[in-house]
């Protein structure tokens, strides 16, 4: 059986590995708007990333969960 806490440090560093993987951050925010659960909103952030000659690769992106 899997144990609550190896089920929990196996999620932590898959959700840090997905972050990593896409350059993301998460911000998460008290919030008074009344269709958010518990009162928090969690805003996903990815920097725009350029390759050596300075192209966008990929597009800065914002977006809430």
């Amino acid at each position: 059986m899997i144990t609550a806490e190896e089920r929990e440090k196996a999620f932590r560093k898959e959700f840090k590995e997905l972050l990593e993987r896409h350059g993301a951050e998460i911000e998460i925010a008290n919030s008074s708007y009344p269709a958010t659960p518990g009162g928090s909103l969690i805003a996903v952030r990815m920097a725009s990333t350029k390759d050596n000659n300075g192209n966008t690769e990929a597009e800065y992106t914002a977006f809430q969960l």
